[in-house]
């Protein structure tokens, strides 16, 4: 029998860079796992806080879905400008692939208020 569980995961996450970073080394916003809804590293800057949240509805068997949201930003500054914030939100698919380690491969669909276009991440687990 295929457990009813809901589930809401909700992530605060924080990455804070001190000093003259290479590009690269800068916090990132976007993906498959942080604000999904804008491509990987869309925004960079030396501080990042993102807060984001997940619904997870088993629907049938090995078959689930998923609605989710997350607000985030990065800044050059450690106390950025909350009208500067952005927003993504989405849904998913799940289907569970490996229920003894709880693997699921995920479809889902995210976009972002400052993006028109929208994004499809594939992947194994949980974003978070």
């Amino acid at each position: 029998m295929p457990s009813k569980r809901q589930i809401l995961a909700i992530q605060a996450f924080g990455n804070f860079v001190v000093g003259n970073a290479p590009f690269k080394e800068l916090a990132e916003l976007g993906g498959p796992r942080i604000m999904r809804g804008y491509y990987r590293g869309r925004y960079r800057d030396n501080y990042l806080l993102s807060l984001q949240a997940e619904y997870r509805v088993p629907v049938y068997k090995w078959f689930g879905v998923v609605a989710f949201a997350g607000i985030g930003q990065v800044s050059d500054k450690k106390d950025p400008s909350f009208d500067e914030f952005k927003t993504s939100y989405g849904a998913g698919l799940r289907v569970m692939i490996n229920k003894k380690e709880n693997l699921n491969l995920r479809l889902d669909y995210g976009r972002g208020d400052k993006d028109r276009n929208g994004f499809f991440y594939l992947g194994f687990s949980e974003s978070f």
